[in-house]
């Protein structure tokens, strides 16, 4: 081949391999611009979510904070009203308090009253007891009576076979301090013994509590010795306007001669007090039945708030002796 030839064949590859080059390069440009676009597109898409998404936050970003400021105003609120609460709570307190001060000094002043009420005496239907019911109600007990109702054998006591026998020889219901009391009067034999008159009394208070009947107090009212008489109910009267005074007597006679004593207990503060104790009767007939009598009265007079006299006179044949004033302290329980 010749010079012209191979250069016309290199010249002719050369020029398809330009033409080739050309058009892969324009493919390519083209494919790269598709390309561009594509991801034009998906940028503009994702900034076009981002904002979306922005925006939204943003949003949601302003109604958190018009939450916020409503969640604040709300505890404001609420803190205003705890402390309006507390203040209505501080006042109903101060209210409470006001009307607690006048309950108490309304329920002072009906206690007032009460208290400055006098004794009043009461039918003994009331009770609505029977004797045995009574007498369960003043439980007396072994104790109670002492070794004079029991048997000497040997060394020791025992238990009589028979049980000492009780009666109500006497009662008396009353009304003070806002309830319902009874005084009771029992008197005990020992039916085991030869003499009839052995044996003893007691004296009782039962107190009214919610319709049940219930012993308060109660005290042996025995005549000396280890074995006495039973006392004899004489009266239940009023010493002053708050106390009662519960009178017994007691007989014996000896050669020619009687004695009737006699025993004053007075009922202060719920307790049995004894206030007097001397001759209430005196009889000694000698030769040809000339007797002598001596008669002695005892009343209690009301002085003042502290303070009693003791009235005493005596009488002989029906006529007037002396009297004799004593003094007595009501609340040092002694003659002054």
């Amino acid at each position: 081949m010749n010079k012209i030839t191979k250069f016309l064949i290199t010249f002719l590859f050369i020029f398809i391999q330009h033409i080739t080059f050309s058009q892969s390069k324009k493919e390519q440009i083209k494919n790269l611009a598709a390309r561009l676009d594509s991801l034009k597109e998906i940028i503009s898409t994702e900034r076009l979510e981002f904002l979306a998404k922005k925006n939204e936050l943003e949003k949601n970003n302003l109604n958190s904070k018009h939450s916020y400021i409503k969640l604040q105003k709300k505890d404001i609120d609420i803190k205003n009203d705890l402390q309006n609460l507390n203040q209505q709570n501080e006042n109903l307190g101060n209210e409470n308090l006001k009307i607690k001060f006048k309950l108490k000094l309304l329920e002072d002043s009906i206690q007032s009253i009460i208290n400055n009420q006098p004794i009043k005496f009461i039918e003994s239907n009331i009770l609505n007891k029977s004797e045995k019911e009574l007498i369960k109600l003043m439980k007396i007990s072994s104790s109670d009576l002492g070794d004079e109702f029991k048997e000497w054998k040997g060394n020791s006591y025992e238990e009589f076979n028979e049980p000492p026998t009780m009666s109500i020889i006497g009662k008396q219901l009353f009304h003070i301090y806002g309830k319902n009391y009874c005084i009771v009067i029992l008197e005990v034999y020992n039916q085991n013994l030869h003499d009839s008159s052995e044996g003893t009394s007691f004296i009782g208070l039962l107190e009214e509590n919610n319709g049940y009947w219930n012993l308060s107090k109660k005290i042996n009212s025995n005549f000396g010795g280890r074995m006495g008489n039973p006392s004899k109910f004489e009266k239940i009267s009023l010493m002053g306007n708050k106390t009662l005074t519960v009178e017994l007597s007691n007989y014996e006679s000896a050669q020619g001669t009687a004695y009737e004593n006699r025993k004053i207990y007075a009922l202060i503060n719920n307790e049995f007090i004894q206030v007097y104790e001397g001759l209430k009767h005196y009889d000694e007939c000698g030769v040809n039945n000339n007797c002598n009598s001596l008669d002695i009265e005892v009343k209690f007079l009301k002085i003042d708030s502290d303070y009693y006299n003791l009235e005493i006179k005596e009488k002989k044949q029906g006529l007037k002796l002396k009297t004799k004033i004593l003094k007595f302290n009501e609340n040092k329980m002694k003659y002054e």
